[in-house]
């Protein structure tokens, strides 16, 4: 499946006359299949093809002579490769000779006759003396194999009869070539299962990845390091309770799906889940003792810490939740943590009454202005490319305004009569507002990375200001964060106010009532399924709202993420204890799969496929794929969109 990018680089190889390529990239990814495919393209080229695995092999320089002689089948493989006009020597689980490493590059490559082209296959990345080496030149290459994108891995999975939505399978599998044949093998056996609740494909990915853990200790390192961010070794002996752990935080470092980053290891998203999901079904008293002891490591931290590093353990503590079914839709695990904020400077300010004005118009960006003169301080902006404002948010002190100040701005107004009517701030004590919480770009005040990290920087406030009473979040669709803002114990407060023709409302926590220390266990514990959290209904969709909604929800299908607002995740549709996104997706799917019953209305699925299933860049695309004229393609999209809405309206009843 795929790897055109690959072979092009080995057929690259082939026609400069290369001295060696190395190949690598984690277990199960397809380096063996992608070996047996450059054999073919190197004999279309003439090539003569040996091909040699080292695992079979003595780890000496005689062993790996012999195990040549026997793969050639001549006691002279030297002269049997001189012999070919072209040459190709494919050495595949290339780190089983990792103590041969430097006698394969220094004594046995420069022996090799010069029209063969050595491959060198495995897990690890090429090491130092590969990489400094110069005296090849531009006649060696590498390549990296990673895994497959979205729509290859949806081509595997369909090849190998897997039919029906696999959002949540290409979710788990990141796209890796083992995990979707695996995943495969057990969807044909049980259609439509949840991956995270397979033992059975869970073992065995885990097998493939760790063939041999040295001892109980390293098993519990590795567990440890699939519920982490980044592993440090202060961490690792927290999560083990044990004083010496250097040799284990060695071996982690030492496995092929391993990278450090700036702030300890991580592994390959996949090896993580796998890890992650076979300890919590495994043993989950232990997963939790760990998960509790990992946590009580981030509190300590963050009450030691201070800006950046503190929000950077925020960051880490918020990560423990990423199997949350609440939070999953939420946050963009892959980009977590990597964007930068910083206090807003005077030369951001443009930059800010920009982005307020092109989302909330310009009677907002008229206040946003006031605040910059008021509350400088206020305002946090997010870095993007080159140190652009990629987005912002104002923590706004209501204990340090004044009656013009909630004159002048109509949401300081609502939340000062909020607090009037229950509790005011007492002598003392401080109260906040979040305001102007946007993306510059689309996503506004939607789920990005950006929003992301300021809804986390926000949270730095609460945790760690001790005379903190009322903390207000305001935005315009309140619905969209209803059930984030209910796992963080924020309710929505009864107020309201419109500026420029928009409406806005607010969630709010006292914090007076409970302190950061009990809030923070008393959220960790919801990971763990503990207390569940309590969401008031939402108010029923009207017939025409309802179309709205399935309108838009088809808009977004190809992109989950993009459906976390749509007012049809608190419909029947979504029965309680689902996964909301996945259960709309699924609930499209099923709508989509009624017009394929009756043969006269197949042309109406067809370009609902070509326009939201599986889209065309435009709508002319899609018209072009279908072989109609613009005007037939439109009449048979509406009446698909009817079709499917009437079947979702009747369902939700």
């Amino acid at each position: 499946m795929g790897r055109e990018t690959e072979q092009r680089r080995f057929e690259e190889a082939l026609r400069r006359d290369w001295a060696v390529l190395l190949v690598h990239g984690p277990g199960g990814v397809g380096k063996t299949t992608l070996l047996s495919r450059f054999g073919a393209i190197a004999k279309r080229h003439g090539a003569a093809v040996f091909g040699l695995d080292c695992r079979y092999l003595d780890t000496s320089p005689m062993g790996f002579e012999l195990g040549l002689q026997t793969a050639l089948g001549t006691s002279e493989p030297v002269e049997r490769l001189a012999a070919s006009p072209k040459a190709v020597l494919i050495l595949d689980t290339y780190e089983a000779l990792a103590p041969l490493d430097g006698w394969v590059r220094e004594q046995f490559l420069p022996q090799l006759p010069p029209q063969t082209l050595l491959v060198l296959a495995g897990r690890n990345p090429p090491s130092v003396g590969w990489r400094s080496e110069v005296a090849w030149g531009e006649r060696m290459g590498a390549v990296e194999l990673g895994n497959l994108s979205p729509a290859e891995s949806r081509d595997l999975l369909a090849r190998r009869g897997v039919q029906g939505d696999t959002t949540r399978a290409l979710e788990f599998t990141h796209g890796h070539p083992l995990a979707l044949a695996l995943l495969a093998d057990v969807w044909r056996q049980n259609p439509g299962f949840d991956p995270q609740h397979s033992p059975d494909l869970i073992e065995a990915l885990l097998e493939r990845f760790v063939s041999e853990v040295p001892s109980p200790l390293h098993r519990q390192a590795l567990e440890a390091l699939s519920q982490v961010r980044a592993l440090n070794e202060a961490q690792l002996r927290e999560a083990l309770v044990q004083s010496e752990v250097h040799e284990l935080f060695g071996w982690l470092r030492s496995l092929s799906f391993v990278q450090q980053g700036p702030f300890g290891l991580y592994p390959h998203d996949l090896a993580r889940d796998v890890l992650d999901a076979d300890f919590r079904w495994r043993d989950p008293d232990a997963y939790a003792a760990m998960h509790r002891r990992v946590r009580g490591y981030y509190f300590r931290r963050i009450g030691e810490t201070r800006g950046p590093e503190q929000l950077r353990h925020i960051f880490d503590l918020v990560f423990l939740h990423r199997s949350s079914p609440v939070l999953r839709q939420f946050y963009d695990w892959k980009n977590f943590g990597s964007l930068y904020s910083e206090a807003a400077k005077p030369a951001d300010h443009e930059a800010i009454l920009e982005i307020v004005e092109h989302h909330e118009g310009s009677e907002s960006a008229a206040l946003a202005r006031y605040w910059l003169q008021r509350q400088p301080g206020a305002f946090t902006v997010v870095r993007g490319e080159g140190g652009a404002v990629a987005g912002l948010m104002a923590l706004l002190e209501l204990t340090q305004t004044t009656p013009e100040d909630a004159e002048r701005d109509p949401a300081v107004a609502a939340a000062w009569e909020f607090m009037c009517r229950r509790e005011p701030p007492k002598p003392g004590q401080s109260a906040v507002l979040a305001r102007f919480f946007m993306d510059g770009g689309a996503a506004y005040q939607q789920s990005s990375p950006v929003c992301n990290h300021l809804g986390l920087s926000s949270s730095q406030r609460w945790l760690t200001d001790p005379h903190l009473s009322w903390m207000f979040l305001a935005f315009r669709d309140l619905e969209y964060y209803h059930d984030y803002m209910a796992y963080y114990d924020y309710r929505p407060a009864d107020l309201s106010y419109q500026i420029g023709g928009h409406t806005y409302g607010a969630y709010v926590h006292d914090w007076r009532e409970v302190s950061a220390v009990q809030w923070l266990e008393k959220v960790g514990e919801r990971e763990l399924g503990g207390e569940p959290v309590a969401l008031q209904p939402a108010p029923a969709l009207t017939q025409l709202e309802f179309a709205e909604a399935v309108r838009a929800a088809l808009r977004n299908y190809p992109q989950p993420s993009a459906l976390g607002g749509n007012p049809l995740l608190a419909s029947k549709l979504v029965s309680p204890g689902q996964n909301p996104t996945r259960a709309l997706r699924q609930a499209l799917w099923e709508a989509a799969q009624q017009l394929r019953l009756k043969p006269r209305d197949e042309k109406f699925y067809r370009a609902l496929e070509a326009t939201y299933l599986e889209p065309a860049a435009t709508q002319e695309l899609a018209a072009e794929r279908l072989s109609l004229p613009f005007g037939t393609y439109r009449y048979q999209l509406n009446k698909a969109v009817e079709r499917v809405t009437e079947w979702l309206w009747q369902r939700a009843q």
